[in-house]
């Protein structure tokens, strides 16, 4: 079985490089940390990509600020925040 990486990213073209660039591996994506949170109690990942700035137009808090959140859920799993700015 692959391992797993969780890319958290409101840029849907963006997950779907990432699964080309990283095909040794079953990418799960999510565009927001509810749903990232969820794809976390349902499993583990080998890492974490999370999106610094999510959708700005939406009621999500950024990345940054949410950062705790997902860093409690991951159990250790290493976290790389990214960003495209």
């Amino acid at each position: 079985m692959k391992d797993k990486i969780l890319i958290v990213d409101d840029d849907a073209g963006f997950i779907d490089q990432l699964k080309a660039s990283f095909y040794n591996y079953l990418i799960e994506g999510c565009s927001s940390i509810q749903q990232a949170v969820k794809h976390l109690s349902d499993g583990t990942y080998e890492l974490i990509l999370l999106d610094l700035r999510l959708n700005p137009y939406s009621d999500e808090l950024n990345g940054l600020a949410e950062f705790e959140k997902i860093a409690a859920q991951a159990h250790g799993t290493p976290i790389v925040v990214v960003t495209a700015d």
